[in-house]
């Protein structure tokens, strides 16, 4: 019995768990505390882990390209994550761009995007668009707020997707 009431404070019933305050998840004493805080912390990070990994390989793909073209600015880089009519897009930047100095870091400007909405897909499944709102921040405090539209494709057999098309609009 001794056992039974270890780290808990002094004089409490055997068989009244629930009045025991150092009492948690049907194991005794403290370390019956330390352990379900561990246990609940661990089903909240497989939970929070899932709910992470839900998001799937199409929004991935644009998240990834407007995070390469938009924000980071990096053409190269957002060329990797093309096909068709976007990568031929990404090309022109590139060559229009050649033999030009890159712009400063503090001259560049800060852009932040939120996830709008995902518009409904072909019929298979294998290709839907993503809008985006673009905020742009300027050096000398000029804000634009634009938004993008970013058509995903899978790559035929196999999991993986590639911007097709991209372009931006006001409002």
């Amino acid at each position: 019995m001794a056992a039974e009431h270890e780290g808990q404070a002094g004089g409490a019933v055997a068989g009244a768990a629930s009045a025991r305050p150092g009492r948690r998840f049907g194991l005794p004493g403290r370390r019956g505390l330390t352990l379900g805080l561990v246990l609940l912390a661990g089903a909240g990070l497989v939970l929070a882990s899932r709910a992470c990994g839900s998001r799937d390989g199409a929004r991935r793909a644009a998240d990834s390209f407007v995070d390469r073209y938009y924000v980071e600015i990096d053409l190269p880089r957002a060329r990797e994550l093309t096909t068709g009519l976007a990568r031929a897009k990404v090309d022109q930047e590139i060559e229009l761009l050649a033999g030009i100095a890159a712009a400063e870091s503090g001259a560049r400007p800060s852009v932040h995007y939120r996830f709008i909405e995902r518009r409904r897909g072909d019929a298979s499944g294998d290709r839907t668009s993503m809008v985006y709102e673009l905020s742009i921040h300027f050096e000398g405090g000029d804000e634009v707020v634009r938004h993008a539209l970013v058509t995903v494709g899978r790559v035929a057999g196999s999991e993986d997707w590639r911007t097709e098309n991209f372009s931006e609009f006001d409002g």
